[in-house]
């Protein structure tokens, strides 16, 4: 629960960087989670959440200037499905996220630093991976 209570004292600070959008997409989900399961976390369910918001994010930044929400969402669907089976990819965010102390023997670890390590990670990863994309010629 300290990563919640932290969470939400950045998203008060920094309410319009990647890094809080992000942390702002995955916190409720978190929260959620924690009080099902009395306040235990699910390595695999924490790890989906972080991973899917970075695939939101990088969609935003590469189809951004679309208006239409359904072409977006069309185009947004196919890219996440793509980034989730994307060997390279996966390994790009795991990497980052054992460097910064967010996971370690593949369990998530989210605790009261993790707020600070996961908006290194964000700021870091989200524009790696758009160029990766666009050097495979994806989106």
């Amino acid at each position: 629960m300290e990563f919640v209570k932290t969470a939400m004292e950045f998203l008060n600070c920094s309410p319009l960087t990647k890094a809080a959008k992000a942390i702002e997409l995955i916190t409720p989900a978190i929260a959620a989670h924690l009080v099902e399961n009395n306040g235990k976390l699910d390595e695999d369910f924490a790890l989906n959440v972080v991973k899917g918001s970075i695939f939101s994010l990088v969609c935003s930044d590469m189809f951004g200037e679309i208006v239409d929400g359904e072409i977006f969402k069309e185009k947004a669907k196919k890219l996440i499905l793509f980034m989730k089976e994307d060997a390279q990819i996966n390994q790009l965010i795991e990497t980052h996220l054992k460097t910064k102390g967010i996971m370690n023997s593949g369990k998530i670890l989210l605790g009261e630093s993790s707020v600070k390590n996961l908006q290194t990670v964000y700021n870091e990863v989200i524009p790696l991976v758009v160029n990766l994309l666009k050097d495979m010629k994806v989106a």
